[in-house]
């Protein structure tokens, strides 16, 4: 075996040996697998201490890749890859190479003012098309995906006179086929507003809230602007909508007062001229509180180029739960994250480097907003040490076949990178779960996920110590389609065990029939959640490769036929290293044994016993130095000293 490379040995039809040299300072490896032409991989977690593995239920005759992350304080560094091919089934022939399936032409058949028609051809076999556009010399690309059975699509909400780039891929067993493209040109707009908002109206108006409501007339806005201000204040506050909203609940107005409203439709970057309503809300009800909790201040740190942490305190009373609005400065895309009313501080993750954010905390109380704290915070510099490079990007990201439990990510890139790194996490939660990619994959499936959940993802490109600014996108799963119809399996309790500085038992009770469990552990610092997968017939497993005295986060999910149970929860501390007031009171202990059981403690230097007076004289002076015993200073083994003469 090769320095610093990944080797098989015994290669069966069905089965492998992997092995691997050392590797020092390693908490954990993670070991993943997939036939080469599939998107579906496999994972294992490993101890630290592994150095060798034996995969077994394999393909005969089937190329693989092996890829071998190593995993040191949350950070994974760069894999070792190993292609190689299982053995041929005996008395069977080896199966004939599937040939590459590939496009035909790509063709224009009309092209108006905002929108291009156009159809291709291709052969059977796709699982999919994925249209990419984008204005001619721009590096923003929309994406869409449409079905195998299509061979044509239109796009709408181009702008006039612009010129556009098409790009058509066929999609098979997860990869990209090289696209068709073609260059357009809209035609100009026969009038001078081509996107055009209809009429805005208010209803539902309360002391505290309103419902704003709007028609479009014509073609497709990707989101929509709400500013509203009291009449006479300069002070305004913004919402931003997806462009499929038709009407929208403002709330934390102010009773009997007058407002001014704005509505915008945004458009590639180009907003409209704006829709304008005036509403006065009514007064409050007898005994009503407009201001039942305060704010107190807020705060950031932990600022990196692509990271921040929030904080805030709160000066009275309770809120059910805190809106965090952000923005770059002079942008009016707002990104909104909902956390709860327990936490006093949250990460933004997902910024980019070197630029300016405004962002605004809203304490939520009964459906109504407190007034903001605000906050302008500067992202670093990208730099070697954050893993960010802020010269190479990646260019663009999309979802699709998403289902109650697991979704296809995909993305594109033209720079070619030493790995991809997925994080995802529930929005609005900062549990984050990460997925290492090999170089040579533009697609990864995600299992594992909650139904009805809408989930977080970005995807980093890797190279060396260095990543790529992440591509970022959003999904929901679907609901579950077994809610009513399967019993589900039931998990009892959840217990720790063997607690060490390094390690814990967790044991737990769960009824039959579970296809395996899902153990989920986290810490405050660094953030980061790990995953252990062990198989439905298991009840207990050692997580190792932890840090000593920290508090760690442990969930536990039981996995049946997809479906994810609620979890079971507990903390472990892991143990320190012995403080010298913990020496102290040991020796204190030790030497009522001593005198009970007519136990002796030897000097290093001599065999000469020790009396244990000196011992203490010793430690209290500062004298003292000596090694722990095997058995964490048990009776088992001599416990051995050396010490200077005390006065």
């Amino acid at each position: 075996m090769k320095p610093g490379q990944l080797s098989a040995v015994n290669v069966t039809s069905d089965s492998v040996q992997l092995s691997w040299p050392p590797q020092k300072g390693v908490d954990f490896y993670i070991l993943q697998y997939r036939v080469q032409s599939s998107a579906a991989v496999q994972n294992v977690t490993l101890t630290g201490g592994r150095r060798s593995f034996i995969i077994t239920g394999l393909t005969p005759a089937t190329k693989y890749l092996f890829s071998l992350y190593s995993v040191s304080g949350g950070r994974y560094k760069k894999p070792l890859l190993l292609p190689l091919t299982t053995k041929a089934s005996p008395g069977r022939d080896r199966p004939k190479k599937q040939k590459e399936i590939k496009l035909g032409t790509l063709s224009v058949s009309e092209v108006t003012a905002n929108s291009a028609a156009f159809s291709w051809t291709a052969k059977k076999g796709f699982d999919a098309f994925l249209i990419q556009y984008r204005v001619h010399g721009s590096g923003a690309v929309r994406n869409f995906t449409v079905t195998s059975g299509n061979r044509s699509a239109t796009i709408t909400g181009l702008r006039p006179s612009t010129k556009y780039t098409l790009y058509v891929h066929g999609v098979s067993n997860g990869k990209h086929t090289k696209p068709l493209s073609r260059v357009i040109t809209t035609k100009a707009s026969k009038d001078k507003e081509a996107v055009k908002l209809g009429n805005v109206s208010s209803s539902n108006i309360t002391a505290n809230s309103l419902r704003l409501s709007w028609t479009v007339d014509k073609a497709r806005f990707d989101s929509f602007l709400i500013q509203y201000r009291v009449q006479g204040s300069e002070e305004t506050q913004n919402i931003t909508v997806t462009g499929g909203q038709r009407s929208h609940l403002i709330v934390g107005l102010k009773p009997t007062t007058r407002y001014t409203v704005y509505l915008y439709g945004i458009s590639d970057g180009v907003r409209t001229e704006p829709l304008t309503t005036t509403v006065t809300t009514t007064a409050a009800a007898e005994g009503e509180t407009t201001s039942p909790a305060q704010l107190g201040n807020v705060s950031s740190s932990n600022i990196t180029a692509n990271s921040l942490r929030l904080s805030w305190t709160v000066d009275r009373a309770h809120f059910d739960s805190f809106l965090i609005q952000y923005r770059v400065q002079g942008s009016e895309e707002t990104q909104n994250i909902r956390v709860t009313g327990g936490q006093r501080s949250h990460l933004i993750v997902g910024l980019k480097p070197t630029t300016r954010y405004t962002i605004y905390l809203y304490g939520v109380f009964n459906g109504k907003r407190s007034k903001p704290l605000t906050a302008a915070v500067t992202t670093t510099a990208s730099t070697d040490k954050e893993g960010q490079s802020s010269v190479t990007d990646l260019g663009s990201v999309s979802v699709s076949k998403v289902t109650a439990d697991s979704l296809k990510l995909s993305w594109e890139t033209e720079k070619s990178y030493d790995s991809f790194l997925i994080e995802y996490g529930p929005e609005g939660s900062e549990d984050v779960s990460k997925l290492p990619v090999t170089s040579d994959h533009r697609s990864a499936v995600i299992t594992g996920l909650r139904p009805s959940t809408t989930y977080r993802l970005y995807v980093y490109g890797l190279s060396g110590d260095q990543r790529s600014r992440p591509l970022t996108t959003s999904a929901k799963t679907a609901a579950s389609a077994v809610k009513d119809t399967v019993k589900p399996h039931k998990l009892g309790e959840l217990s720790v065990s063997h607690v060490t500085n390094q390690s814990s038992k967790l044991s737990w009770t769960a009824s039959k029939g579970f296809d395996s469990f899902l153990i989920q552990y986290s810490a405050a610092e660094p953030r980061g959640v790990y995953n252990l997968t062990v198989t439905g017939d298991q009840r207990s497993t050692f997580i190792k490769g932890l840090r000593p005295t920290t508090i760690y986060t442990v969930r536990l999910y039981g996995v049946a036929k997809g479906q994810r149970t609620k979890p079971l929860t507990s903390q472990v501390t892991t143990a320190g290293i012995l403080c010298r007031k913990q020496i102290v009171c040991f020796l204190l202990q030790a030497f009522v044994e001593s005198l009970r059981k007519g136990l002796s403690y030897h000097s290093a230097a001599d065999g000469d016993a020790l009396p244990v007076l000196k011992i203490l004289t010793c430690v209290s002076h500062g004298m003292w130095s000596g090694s722990k015993s095997k058995a964490e200073f048990g009776m088992e083994e001599k416990f051995v000293l050396s010490c200077t003469d005390a006065p």
